[in-house]
């Protein structure tokens, strides 16, 4: 009775008389004694001292029950001997093969003899298999044992079933969506946790329900996109979890005992089923009650704080965490809990060592590193650190578990490196984070309302800096998809007009405007300045390049043979002309030419050569009056000085010029060193001899006729991809930021109005396109965005703190007055502090009027003087509290605080360039006859520090 109520001092004593009293009758022991004082040992964790009591019972009473060993196998387990144990439960089986206890104790030591290695091989899955059945043995023998039911409970909670189906039945899921079709009816309602395949598991957003009418079809959507992976393979399979199984069991073994530990481990898994089911409310309860009765039960504490945050009690839910790291302190999970709350709390070193825990604990989980960069971002000291972790946290996603990494990782280390001036790394990171923002949302159910996010920035953005949101896009024509071809424009060299054909469809017809930007296949790119009368006519912005190149195959036809050559690859050719180079490739391709070879250039130009002409470069330039004349060679390979002369005649000689031009329309080659260093001699016809050495020459085809000018190509108008929609406006906000960073004034702006077309109630970016108006000192267009921006965030303390500064930096005193002292009202410190320097400011920016001098300057030290009240690290309260003595002529006192407020700022820019003014009114030789040096100093200073 004494040990039954947990008394177990008092059972011990009475045990131990018992056991005095019977050895000392000469009667030996009472086997009911020596098992009771084992049980005490055991209870008490004195487990050396339980196994001598079991021991000596077994040895005194070999006919003792099989459930002596189960003792014996208890205590063996509890100081670590597991092989002993595992004996001790055999051992008792063998004796009583329906021994419950001793069943459960063996299959309960093969699970955990399974689940060693981390993943199960094909013994482990043998052993957990063999551990199941003869639990489930086990409660055949004795369906009202709770120990049994609780094993049961668990091992069904892990369970997945696979969902039965008529044999002619079908199920059909499209990759990537969110809708699952079946032709017979399913059990499933919304919550439900189901499985499709072997590996992804979601949870049924819509219950089941007849689409169509017609009985033979039903259709429900699930939270998470399906992936394609999970249907290959066969026919798609559909698994579910028997959480009404397990609750029943779980329920029947809190019932059949009244030992509060096994009754806690049934509550803790009543609250896993309504946790996993969605009934958050009663798994709270479920989870509480657990706890109540057994406060050690550190899973069902871990899952008590788990709702306590869910239900937003951050207090409760530390308190709780707390207690399970005070239990055990290698739990990473609980540790990182715990971090995420006491950052939640403001308590960042704590939290930071706390998720260090968790991290080394589990230092392969990204999880825990994204956590511990979150907190180390949301000081500037921890940028680089917190982008680091960020850079870990990928690495074990993408290399480690193979997964793609989620948009907003790569979100947040772009802003870090933004953050940090690394502008490079913060385009790369935005672009990721876009990339994946893309895919996640990809195949969306709204699709007429991506098709208006689609054209609301079409036209808008062309920028090159902001390629992410355009794409060079192929006009079609044609209706159906199958029946769709390339658009096609003709040009010339050098002109600014394109044609569309005469028999194809008109601009308005493929929806190109005046305005798109064109690119004529890979020729040219250039912007549409307007449209003819007859819709096919492009006027274009820039004309077209002048030498036009062709690249093609080239066939010859040698002009003694019949046999034709092709070249592997294309030889280029300049539009409209009849000259082409002979490359290197062609020369080891043909050997010779001839005059007379035919030649097709692509399939549609065929021609013949007529001449082949050399380009000589010489080393003496042409003299004056020395147009033409015959020509003779010297070549240095005849090892001669004599000059042979030739038929040949040259013209066209240019005065002044290094090359000489030759053309040759009767044979084929001159035998000229391709090196040079041969000679050339010409005798013009009015007596001038020009003679001077080669240094190299280049061949050139002449053909009979001039290849096409005119090109016909695809067009190409460069169009919104589709980028830029409601889900990745912050992002896209972000690039805009990092243009204006980086001097990109155009693209920022571009980006911008993009922005608030597709977003009309975006704020920031009208608020941004304001500042950049002011900064490029167009006032009244800055007027007009915040005119915008306030008429959809009215009253937004962001807005008018910017519409207060445009009147400020205008000396619009009253206006800006006025809006300041709206602000005084917010709720927020920030807002207040901020509103109240400025105020102070504007006194202290009017003490010129006389009349008002003393009632601005007492005003201005009230303000100044109320902000260090609250906030004594106010360095802009007390630079204009400095500021203010120094107007007194409280000189020394002000030169004191201006040197405390330089000291603590550390000097920075930004600082020493909003109240250089100030310094300058002070100290300036002018005004006070003193202190210059500290003037020049300061300036000295902020030019040293840009």
């Amino acid at each position: 009775l004494a040990q039954g109520a947990g008394h177990l001092g008092q059972a011990r004593f009475f045990f131990d008389t018992a056991l005095k009293n019977t050895r000392g009758s000469g009667e030996g022991r009472i086997l009911p004694a020596l098992l009771g004082m084992a049980a005490v040992c055991h209870a008490e964790e004195k487990y050396s001292e339980a196994e001598l009591h079991y021991c000596t019972a077994i040895s005194e009473f070999p006919d003792c029950p099989a459930s002596v060993r189960v003792g014996l196998g208890l205590c063996c387990y509890g100081m670590g001997q597991v092989d002993r144990a595992r004996a001790c439960m055999e051992r008792a089986v063998s004796m009583d093969n329906t021994c419950v206890e001793a069943i459960v104790g063996k299959a309960v030591l093969d699970l955990a003899a399974a689940g060693q290695g981390g993943e199960l091989d094909r013994d482990g899955r043998a052993l957990t298999e063999n551990a199941i059945k003869n639990i489930s043995l086990a409660n055949m023998y004795d369906n009202s044992n709770a120990m049994v039911q609780i094993h049961l409970a668990n091992h069904y909670f892990w369970k997945w079933s696979e969902v039965s189906t008529p044999p002619d039945s079908s199920i059909v899921i499209q990759p990537n969506s969110f809708t699952i079709t079946t032709s017979h009816p399913v059990d499933f309602y919304a919550g439900d946790e189901i499985r499709i395949g072997m590996d992804f598991t979601t949870h049924v957003r819509t219950d089941p329900n007849n689409n169509f009418g017609d009985g033979n079809a039903y259709t429900f959507t699930v939270r998470d996109r399906i992936p394609a992976s999970c249907l290959s393979g066969g026919p798609p399979t559909l698994w579910r979890k028997d959480y009404d199984r397990v609750h029943d069991m779980a329920r029947a073994a809190y019932g059949s005992t009244s030992i509060p530990a096994i009754q806690s481990e049934a509550q803790y898994l009543i609250g896993r089923v309504f946790h996993a089911s969605g009934e958050v409310e009663k798994a709270f309860l479920s989870f509480r009650a657990a706890v109540e009765k057994q406060p050690s039960l550190i899973p069902a504490r871990y899952a008590l704080a788990q709702l306590y945050c869910a239900r937003g009690e951050e207090d409760l839910a530390l308190e709780c965490i707390t207690k399970v790291c005070q239990m055990r302190d290698d739990l990473p999970d609980a540790q990182a809990l715990k971090g995420l709350l006491l950052a939640g709390k403001g308590r960042r070193s704590e939290a930071l060592q706390s998720l260090g825990r968790a991290a080394d604990l589990r230092p392969h989980n990204p999880d825990v590193h994204l956590w511990y960069a979150a907190v180390l971002q949301t000081v500037p000291s921890g940028h680089v650190a917190a982008l680091e972790a960020y850079r870990k946290a990928v690495g074990l996603l993408e290399d480690g578990l193979k997964k793609s990494v989620p948009y907003y990782v790569w979100w947040n280390a772009g802003v870090l490196c933004h953050e940090t001036k690394d502008f490079d790394g913060a385009g790369t990171m935005y672009g990721k984070a876009l990339k994946a923002l893309l895919h996640e949302t990809a195949g969306d159910d709204n699709e007429e309302k991506k098709k208006v996010e689609k054209t609301a920035d079409n036209g808008l953005i062309r920028h090159e800096d902001n390629h992410l949101f355009w794409s060079w896009t192929a006009i079609k024509t044609g209706n159906q998809d199958n029946d769709q071809t390339c658009a096609l424009v003709s040009f010339g060299g050098n002109s600014d007009v394109a044609s569309l054909p005469s028999d194809g469809p008109t601009a308005p017809d493929l929806n190109i405007v005046a305005g798109d930007r064109l690119r004529l296949g890979t020729l040219h790119e250039t912007s549409i300045a307007s449209i003819g009368e007859d819709g096919r006519t492009l006027f274009m912005l820039d004309p077209t390049p002048a030498a036009l190149e062709a690249h093609v195959h080239l066939t010859r036809k040698e002009a003694d043979s019949s046999k034709l050559i092709e070249t592997k690859e294309p030889v280029s050719i300049t539009r409209g002309s009849n000259r082409m180079m002979l490359q290197e490739k062609l020369s080891t391709v043909f050997k010779s030419w001839a005059i007379g070879d035919e030649v097709s250039l692509g399939k549609d130009f065929q021609t013949s050569v007529v001449a082949i002409e050399y380009s000589i470069l010489v080393e003496t330039k042409v003299p004056r009056n020395c147009a033409s004349g015959n020509l003779s060679i010297r070549r240095l390979s005849d090892d001669t000085e004599a000059y042979e002369e030739t038929d040949l005649v040259v013209k066209n000689l240019e005065e002044g010029s290094n090359e000489v031009l030759i053309r040759l329309t009767t044979f084929g080659d001159l035998m000229l060193d391709p090196a040079g260093k041969d000679f050339l001699l010409i005798e013009t016809d009015n007596g001038v001899t020009y003679e001077t050495k080669t240094s190299g020459y280049t061949r050139f085809l002449i053909f009979e006729k001039p290849y096409p000018s005119e090109v016909t190509t695809e067009i190409m108008i460069k169009k919104s991809n589709g980028a830029l929609r409601s889900e990745t406006a912050g992002i896209a906000f972000n690039i805009a930021c990092l243009h204006e960073a980086t001097n990109k004034t155009e693209a920022a702006v571009e980006m911008h109005k993009a922005i608030v077309k597709m977003h009309p109630s975006y704020k920031n970016s009208y608020m941004r396109l304001a500042c950049i108006s002011r900064d490029n000192g167009s006032i009244d267009r800055c007027s007009e965005w915040l005119q915008s921006a306030c008429q959809i965030a009215p009253g937004d303390p962001e807005v008018l703190t910017l519409v207060g500064n445009l009147h400020f930096s205008l000396s619009d005193w009253e206006h800006a007055q006025k809006v300041f002292d709206k602000l005084l009202s917010s709720k927020n410190p920030t807002v207040q502090a901020y509103s109240q320097l400025t105020i102070a400011n504007i006194y202290f920016q009017n003490l010129n009027v006389p009349e008002k001098y003393a009632k601005h300057l007492k005003r201005a030290a009230d303000f100044y003087r109320r902000l260090l009240e609250k906030d004594g690290s106010n360095l802009y309260a007390a630079n204009g509290l400095g500021a203010i003595l120094a107007e007194k002529g409280f000189l020394p006192r002000s030169k004191e605080i201006f040197s405390r407020v330089r000291e603590v700022s550390g000097d920075s820019v930004s600082f020493l360039e909003g109240h250089l003014d100030n310094f300058w009114q002070i100290f300036s030789f002018g005004q006070h006859g003193q202190w210059p040096w500290f003037v020049v100093s300061i300036y000295e200073k902020l030019i040293f520090l840009q």
